[in-house]
């Protein structure tokens, strides 16, 4: 009584995005895999290939600048930092990443209180009256920068006097 029994073959195709553990080896690249030979159940060698297509994630980095805030899937952001947002799927049907490397300058504002007599010279202006005077220019980033000046200009008076004098005055 004679039984023959046969080894056997069998390839698998499978699509991964960036690795998959198969018999135990993490796959990383594209490529056609064997594993065996190992006993199939009769007992004979029988090897498995795999054909593997290793698609990737996608990272897509943003670097922006913005004064004060920044509004970025409907979060604004007020400080500098690196922020993330995942969940989106690329064309080849991994994830997806968008990395944002945000720069957050700020606004400046200054304040200051002059009294002056006659005249006062400020940011490029000559001012003759008490007042609050406000000049607009921007920071060296880019961004807003307000100055308020609350001046008062005391006049100086002069006179002058006329005496008829003899010898001495």
């Amino acid at each position: 009584n004679l039984t023959i029994t046969h080894s056997t073959r069998s390839q698998s195709l499978m699509t991964a995005c960036d690795s998959i553990v198969w018999n135990g080896r993490v796959y990383t690249q594209s490529g056609t895999y064997t594993f065996g030979p190992i006993p199939n159940a009769v007992g004979c060698d029988s090897v498995i290939t795999l054909d593997l297509t290793v698609r990737h994630r996608t990272e897509l980095n943003i670097y922006d600048t913005a004064c004060n805030s920044y509004v970025w899937y409907d979060i604004a952001y007020t400080q500098s930092g690196i922020y993330t947002k995942a969940g989106f799927t690329n064309a080849a049907g991994c994830d997806s990443i968008d990395i944002l490397h945000l720069v957050v300058n700020y606004a400046d504002t200054s304040y200051a209180v002059y009294t002056a007599c006659n005249s006062y010279d400020w940011n490029g202006s000559t001012y003759t009256e008490s007042g609050f005077y406000t000049y607009l220019t921007q920071t060296v980033a880019g961004c807003d920068s307000t100055a308020y000046l609350n001046l008062t200009v005391n006049y100086m008076s002069t006179s002058t006097e006329t005496k008829d004098v003899c010898d001495r005055y």
